[in-house]
């Protein structure tokens, strides 16, 4: 019985009947993650209250002494102090933190790859009778050759602190007619032929593409040349770089120059807060200036869907997991007609052992259980006193012994009251405990004519039930058949 049938339709059941639990769990979520996101936002409007507050004190500080000129003189300059400071920093960043700028243009280490194409084509004077995709195939390959996945892989060699837009410096690709010539620089020979390695597969990756989507064309690996040698143009473009470094720094210190120790602090406080500023994701709502941050405050949102929608959406599917997997796993009796798909044991009877289900769960029983119970709990016992005397008349049993796994009131009290209806049909029975447990239950049943079970769908586990049987089998005592209590 361990690998008894489960079916589709009573699992669905089994999950509506969670109707209740499951807008417990949803209405549960909806509330918990709504208020995880409340605390979360105003955590954050509080961080953001605090840097403001901090930040509106040293402009304070900063102010202090400061004629309405001087204040004025500081806010013109801003401006255009801030547009020199963000060049600076770009400049900065890319001369200090690209490996172009790094590379020593004096030697620069390079490999170039190159390769040749043929797309077979050729001219029939008087009339053209092909097409020469060789333009569009090169167009292709060089405009497609640098991509998000070639600069991952080069980054994985180089260092994962670079910046995307500066490995693709690295690479470039090129065509002389038939020729496709691939550059690759590094800070060192060893650099540039793990890189080239890469390039050579991204050439195979975008070739196999071109014959796809363009035409069919023979592509010829020529050769792989290293050399150490200079490169002009990386000389000027660095030598640019750092005379234009040179250049915003002078006119910065010139602005700072005209004015006094206070104007200056006051200016570059608030240049580092409006380059802050540009970093930051901002909100839905904006940045608060931080002149108004004393009278303008972001309403909290009590109210937010994402947090309501992810919420009911928890709720509904952990209760809805839990019930599938307690059905599959439960290793219990799931449904009123296991005991005989397992055994071939007759069920003569079904009918609820606790309250009756009414209303939406009854409608939900009739429709997915199938063969639902029809009749009072008192009608299916009488029914089932009934088969049971007429059995034991054409079997000739005089004395039956009724029990079963679930150590459950409901099962003892259903099993007196079936015992007390045999007694008025003239059929001697007397009910015991499981007999997998309890001795004298055991002992009273060797010495029965037959044994009918009593189990309850969700209560009794499949294991007992099967070692229950074999038990009854082991010691000679047939068995009528099995009820199964709801």
């Amino acid at each position: 019985m361990e690998n008894s049938n489960i079916y589709i339709s009573d699992v669905i059941m089994r999950c509506l009947l969670k109707w209740k639990l499951v807008i417990l769990a949803i209405v549960i979520g909806v509330v918990g993650l709504s208020v995880f996101g409340v605390c979360h936002q105003k955590k954050a409007m509080q961080v953001t209250s605090d840097k403001v507050a901090v930040f509106n004190a040293v402009v304070a500080e900063a102010e202090e002494g400061l004629t309405d000129a001087q204040k004025s003189e500081v806010y013109l300059a801003l401006d255009r102090y801030v547009t020199y400071q963000k060049n600076y920093n770009s400049l900065y960043d890319y001369y200090f933190g690209s490996v172009v700028g790094q590379l020593d243009a004096t030697a620069v280490d390079t490999v170039v790859l190159s390769y040749f194409l043929d797309t077979h084509y050729s001219v029939v004077y008087p009339e053209i009778e092909s097409v020469n995709f060789l333009d569009s195939i090169m167009a292709y390959l060089t405009n497609n050759f640098v991509d998000n996945e070639l600069c991952t892989n080069i980054r994985q060699i180089l260092g994962e602190d670079l910046k995307e837009q500066y490995v693709s410096q690295l690479v470039s690709a090129w065509r002389d007619g038939n020729v496709l010539f691939i550059s690759v620089k590094g800070r060192n020979q060893d650099e540039c032929t793990r890189i080239a390695e890469l390039a050579k597969i991204r050439v195979d990756v975008l070739a196999e593409k071109a014959k796809k989507s363009i035409a069919d064309f023979d592509i010829t690996f020529l050769e792989s040349k290293y050399n150490r040698a200079p490169d002009i143009s990386l000389t000027d473009n660095q030598l640019n770089q750092a005379v234009c470094m040179d250049t915003y720094q002078s006119v910065m210190n010139s602005m700072l120059s005209y004015m006094s120790e206070k104007q200056r602090t006051l200016l570059k406080t608030l240049a580092l807060n409006e380059l802050e500023k540009e970093q930051e994701v901002t909100a839905e709502e904006g940045l608060i200036e931080p002149e108004e941050a004393e009278s303008v405050a972001l309403p909290v949102r009590y109210i937010q869907p994402n947090y309501i929608s992810v919420g009911a959406f928890l709720g509904f599917f952990l209760v809805i997991c839990f019930t599938i997997l307690h059905t599959l796993m439960g290793g219990r009796l799931l449904t009123q007609n296991d005991i005989r798909d397992a055994f071939g044991i007759s069920r003569l009877g079904t009918w609820n052992s606790g309250k009756p289900a009414h209303g939406f769960d009854k409608w939900i029983i009739n429709t997915f259980g199938g063969d639902g119970v029809q009749f009072s709990p008192d009608e299916s016992r009488g029914m089932a006193a009934a088969g049971i005397r007429l059995l034991s008349e054409k079997n000739g049993y005089k004395n039956l012994f009724i029990t079963g796994t679930a150590n459950d009131e409901a099962v003892k009290e259903e099993a007196q009251k079936l015992t007390e209806a045999l007694s008025r049909s003239g059929v001697s029975a007397q009910y015991g405990r499981s007999i997998l447990y309890d001795p004298e239950s055991l002992e009273s049943m060797s010495d029965k004519d037959a044994v009918v079970l009593i189990e309850k769908i969700d209560v009794s586990k499949n294991s007992e039930i099967q070692e229950e049987v074999a038990v009854c089998n082991r010691q000679q005592v047939p068995i009528m058949g099995y009820i199964a209590l709801r």
